[in-house]
């Protein structure tokens, strides 16, 4: 049995095909090895290929942040499949990819071989089109926010070189200028990114942390200088206070919530005055009715 065979039999697909019809399929796929950093599959260029990694990494960018990291048996490129023409983002490989090309002139060649197998690989293709798009428009991650003042941004650089390795494991979220900063500087890449902190990203990070998407913020702040958005800043740290989001405020206390994140030893706590004050509330909107 082939290793391209083999993926497919492990990946989402065998649900679709049986083993004989995955070992034709595999006959009108061409098998392709990615060097390291290299790019796979250009925003911009045409949607013509739907692939499956057969062994590796790869990251999704899009507009410049990361919406996700792909590995072993997992298809990507399912755009193919879909009424877009072009790629909506850039795949990139993270070390050394084996992945599997199923072109679209193959896919046609397919279509008159077997058009049982084509049918079935297409409403495949167009279902995880679909699931993606929905996962993306309903954002599903828990990032870890990384914030710092203008002169505590070199700070926040030298902790995210020491701890690179670390940082990477988890979707980031950031400003764009942050982001810029840390990407040019470490090479991370940002999963999410928001405005500057005096344009509302301090708020948009703590909308994130109301909606659950923020399972950690390490916010270096500046404590020798006044702040325009002082409010705003003040707001974030008790809305991590209100949903028990860890809160680390410099390189220390930051190196600590990262070891609590890497053991798994952190749960999601309910803070019982919320549930008391959402309660309260409830009360009070139903005397008014």
């Amino acid at each position: 049995m082939s290793q391209l065979v083999r993926a497919l039999l492990d990946s989402a697909l065998k649900i679709s095909l049986s083993q004989r019809q995955i070992e034709l399929l595999a006959q009108f796929m061409e098998v392709r090895v990615a060097e390291p950093q290299s790019l796979i599959i250009e925003q911009g260029s045409p949607a013509n290929f739907a692939a499956l990694i057969i062994s590796g990494c790869l990251d999704v960018i899009e507009d410049g942040v990361k919406i996700a990291t792909l590995g072993d048996d997992r298809f990507f490129g399912e755009s193919a499949f879909s009424h877009e023409a072009t790629r909506t983002a850039n795949v990139k490989a993270v070390g050394q990819v084996t992945y599997a090309v199923l072109r679209l002139a193959r896919f046609e060649e397919l279509l008159l071989a077997d058009r049982l197998i084509a049918v079935r690989c297409k409403a495949f293709f167009e279902e995880l089109y679909a699931s993606n798009k929905y996962k993306r428009e309903g954002d599903q991650n828990r990032y870890v926010a990384l914030i710092a003042h203008n002169a505590m941004k070199p700070v926040l650089v030298d902790f995210a070189t020491t701890n690179r390795a670390r940082l990477e494991t988890f979707p980031l979220v950031a400003t764009g200028t942050t982001g810029t900063l840390l990407h040019n500087s470490t090479g991370l890449v940002l999963s999410r990114k928001v405005q500057s902190g005096p344009l509302g990203g301090d708020q948009a990070i703590g909308s994130l942390i109301a909606s659950g998407n923020i399972r950690a913020v390490i916010f270096f702040r500046d404590p020798l200088s006044a702040h325009p958005h002082h409010a705003d800043i003040e707001a974030l740290g008790r809305l991590c206070d209100v949903y028990y989001v860890p809160f680390a405020t410099n390189p220390a206390t930051a190196s600590a919530v990262l070891s609590q994140l890497e053991s798994g030893t952190v749960s999601h706590f309910a803070n019982p005055s919320v549930d008391q004050y959402v309660n309260q509330q409830s009360g009070v909107a139903h005397q008014q009715l």
